[in-house]
């Protein structure tokens, strides 16, 4: 078995190296490097089409990644190749990102707690955000026509609402794959229509895809309701960003949302357990396993059985009811991921940048060279317990060096 694999995809060869001989693609000698693989692992940055494919003899594509819009999923169901994706790898990422977001860009000194999220998609992310909000106290509700309820535990906690309703939050919080076709495509489902429901002061966040929204309407938003707040990690027509919109938006990251250390790993492991699944083979290996293996650390020890809401309603005792929690939680979290500097640093490397070309390949280094953070659940263990925590610290205190360019 020829395991073909992205270079840049952590402990291949720690889950695979049982499976088959292992290489490694450059995008450059792809074709060639493609001729001798039974299975392909990618990431999203290596966009497939049938024309490439054609001449392969692949029995797995496996994307080391949520979304699979990178792929012919048409064709490669067509010709019987299955393909494998890692869903879920990054939900607690994105729900670091998506409560980060809010708790730093909300005015005054505590959260107020009677606020509504509401969410449009409810898969892997949207539910791992729920949780974070709902552990927090928040009212949550999502609109999201094609969901299963039986992948739920709890359905009876959360709300399904219509579109209109969501969209009437005072934080709108989007999770959908990009599709195309069918009844709910989500290919710019977000327009002026949509934006012109929003409450003036909506807290607007998009950690999805970018074309999921219209690039115009999204300039409509920022020019008739500039007391909205706009968290964009994705963008339309993605990596080439719109600069005017770059520098309006509150929050700006070059697609990060999901990337966290852990969130790489998980990827992995659950690419090697689709694969093996496939291949009828016993998956033996997990993350906590090989991770305690390298670092003597316990699984539980690395956080990786620890949920948002778990972790966050230990934290959170009060609930956000007293200005020591709002700026406890915030001294927690801003180690993590600061969206402020990450907003500031990405606007520097784009601000130069003379033509489309260029915007693209600066976006491009932007990602690539993104630190790997990690997860709410990793990080209690290195901050230290609640009662040992300095909350002397104001809340101005907290957020004033870390104001944005003006």
């Amino acid at each position: 078995m020829n395991i073909l694999s992205d270079p840049n995809i952590p402990l291949i060869e720690a889950f695979f190296s049982e499976l088959g001989d292992i290489g490694y693609f450059r995008q450059e000698t792809f074709a060639a490097d493609l001729k001798s693989a039974d299975i392909l692992i990618v990431r999203s940055n290596t966009v497939l089409n049938p024309q490439m494919l054609k001449h392969s003899n692949l029995q797995v594509v496996a994307t080391a990644t949520s979304g699979t819009d990178h792929l012919p999923l048409d064709w490669l169901a067509e010709n019987n190749i299955p393909v494998v994706s890692a869903k879920g790898c990054n939900a607690t990422a994105v729900a670091d990102f998506v409560l980060i977001s809010a708790l730093a860009l909300w005015p005054g000194e505590v959260m107020p707690t009677d606020l509504r999220l509401g969410l449009v998609g409810y898969g892997y992310a949207g539910r791992a955000v729920a949780q974070c909000f709902r552990s927090l106290g928040f009212g949550v509700s999502f609109f999201d026509p094609l969901l299963d309820f039986g992948c739920l535990s709890e359905p009876e906690q959360f709300e399904q609402a219509s579109f209109e309703e969501v969209l009437s939050s005072d934080i709108v919080s989007i999770h959908t794959p990009l599709t195309h076709s069918g009844q709910y495509a989500t290919y710019k489902m977000l327009s002026h229509e949509q934006f012109r429901l929003m409450r003036d002061d909506v807290l607007f966040i998009n950690a999805s895809r970018g074309d999921v929204v219209d690039l115009e309407s999204l300039k409509y938003l920022l020019a008739h309701k500039p007391k909205a707040r706009v968290v964009l990690d994705v963008w339309p027509d993605e990596p080439n960003v719109n600069l005017e919109v770059l520098n309006q938006v509150s929050i700006a990251t070059p697609h990060i949302a999901g990337y966290s250390l852990l969130g790489k790993y998980r990827a992995t492991e659950l690419v090697y357990q689709g694969c093996c699944k496939l291949l009828g083979v016993e998956a033996t290996k997990g993350v906590g396993s090989l991770l305690s293996r390298n670092i003597g650390a316990s699984r539980q020890r690395v956080g990786l059985e620890l949920s948002v809401m778990e972790l966050l309603g230990d934290l959170m005792p009060v609930r956000l009811k007293s200005e020591n929690a709002m700026v406890l939680l915030l001294k927690l979290l801003l180690p993590l991921f600061n969206p402020f500097q990450e907003t500031n640093s990405f606007r520097s490397c784009l601000e130069q940048c003379s033509d489309g070309l260029d915007v693209v390949n600066q976006f491009n280094a932007c990602r690539h060279a993104y630190r790997l953070r990690p997860e709410i659940g990793c990080s209690v263990w290195q901050q230290g317990a609640l009662n040992q925590a300095d909350q002397s610290l104001s809340w101005s205190e907290l957020l004033g060096h870390l104001s944005l360019k003006s």
